[in-house]
């Protein structure tokens, strides 16, 4: 993406910009990044029948949210996640929010060498190849959460 000129704002209203950018992080980061939880709850199946119906009622509860246009509110039912991989469930928490954002537990989830994490390490998203990335681990999550 080529950087913007200096008098960029001079000639766009501030207002207009943000509501932009706040419509792509809702549209290609916490929608996208909910409607492929779904698709992934659809095909994961688990031994334990505890976990497996924490499971079906997330993927009920972000399916009914994600409908509305807000997955967000399907944050306490994410839980089961942390039963499969802790960081994968901080990372999901991060990219399925209202301002969302990339966790830490996000590349510990696709390395195997990290053993801790801050539940406070977290960027803001602002540029394009955070939502690459973001998109990246949406993509690999089956691999991830495979019990």
């Amino acid at each position: 993406m080529p950087a913007l000129p200096d008098d960029f704002l001079v000639g766009h209203d501030l207002v207009s910009v943000f509501q932009v950018g706040w419509t792509v992080l809702h549209d290609d980061v916490s929608m996208y990044a909910a409607e492929r939880l779904i698709g992934v709850l659809t095909g994961l199946r688990c031994g334990d029948r505890e976990t497996q119906m924490g499971l079906n009622a997330l993927r009920i509860a972000i399916t009914k949210h994600w409908r509305a246009g807000a997955p967000w509110r399907a944050r306490d039912a994410l839980d089961v996640i942390a039963i499969l991989d802790m960081p994968a469930w901080a990372a999901l928490l991060g990219l399925i929010d209202e301002c969302p954002v990339i966790h830490a537990g996000l590349g510990a989830s696709r390395n195997s060498r990290t053993l801790a994490v801050s539940a406070s390490a977290f960027e803001f998203i602002s540029e394009n190849t955070q939502i690459a990335t973001a998109r990246d681990f949406m993509q690999s999550l089956p691999e991830i959460l495979l019990p």
